[in-house]
């Protein structure tokens, strides 16, 4: 299963000012995440194809897994909030202008 990045895809291409820090703390999740995903899938196909995988080897890459995404969720939430705000701040100025 392919998840899709649409809400960060979208915030990036509404606010191309993606701060540097988070744009690089999110590619180091999403690679960290990947990572893990990788090993999850490696290891179940070893399983699946009859070769002997390490119970606890598992677990650890599933857990992983979780976390990071967990994490990359986070992080995608968060900096979305902040473009919310933003916008928020932006429209409330552009109506208390006088005309």
């Amino acid at each position: 299963k392919k998840r899709k990045n649409s809400a960060a895809s979208a915030a990036s291409q509404q606010h191309p000012s993606v701060d540097p820090a988070k744009k690089k703390l999110l590619a180091e999740i999403k690679a960290m995440y990947l990572k893990a995903d990788a090993a999850v899938k490696t290891l179940r196909a070893r399983a699946d194809n009859g070769l002997t995988v390490d119970p606890a080897m598992l677990a650890q890459a599933t857990q992983t897994r979780k976390q990071t995404r967990t994490m990359l969720e986070t992080v995608r939430k968060n900096i979305e909030q902040e473009f919310q705000a933003r916008d928020a701040a932006a429209a409330a100025k552009k109506t208390a202008r006088p005309r």
